[in-house]
């Protein structure tokens, strides 16, 4: 490969791809390509060089390669499959797998937010349940069975609206105190 040309050589360094195919003009595979053409499959570079072709990849499931069900990564290494295997008990889920919906963080606000009200300053906080409250809801509605929190929602409106309606009555037991 003193010329570059990895398959062998040229005419001008009389290689083995000089003439013919492996071994020169009296080897095996006869005449073989012209004087100084690369073997075939081989792609030129834009640099000039010459390569071979690649390696055939191996199939999942055919003879000689991974199981059925293996997946070959980017970096060309084969992995088992990943959950959904019977009795496997453990794994990452498929994708598209159920996805447990999540508690909307509105909801808890809407709850904290009432029982507030009902002890401390009820205007400011038991506007802020049933406000909370609403907004929740409507996020839960609009979600599809993404978010979870309807009833705790629901429960920071029924509080928010006794601090409002109890808020005379603490009124008056402010003022007889």
């Amino acid at each position: 490969m003193s010329d570059g040309q990895p398959w062998g050589g040229s005419p001008a360094t009389g290689g083995p791809g000089a003439t013919g195919g492996p071994g020169g003009p009296g080897g095996p595979g006869g005449p073989g390509p012209a004087a100084g053409a690369p073997p075939p499959g081989w792609w030129q570079a834009s640099d000039g060089r010459w390569y071979p072709p690649p390696a055939p990849q191996p199939v999942a499931g055919a003879p000689g390669g991974p199981p059925p069900g293996w997946w070959q990564a980017a970096d060309g290494h084969w992995y088992p499959p990943q959950g959904g295997a019977p009795g496997a008990g453990y794994g990452v889920p498929p994708f598209g797998g159920p996805v447990a919906p999540t508690r909307d963080p509105g909801a808890v606000r809407a709850l904290v937010l009432g029982l507030i009200g009902l002890v401390f300053c009820p205007f400011i906080f038991s506007v802020g349940a049933i406000w909370e409250g609403f907004q929740c809801r409507k996020r839960v509605a609009a979600s599809g069975g993404a978010l979870e929190g309807d009833g705790l929602g629901l429960a920071g409106i029924v509080l928010g609206v006794v601090g409002l309606v109890a808020l005379p009555l603490w009124w008056a037991l402010l003022a007889a105190s």
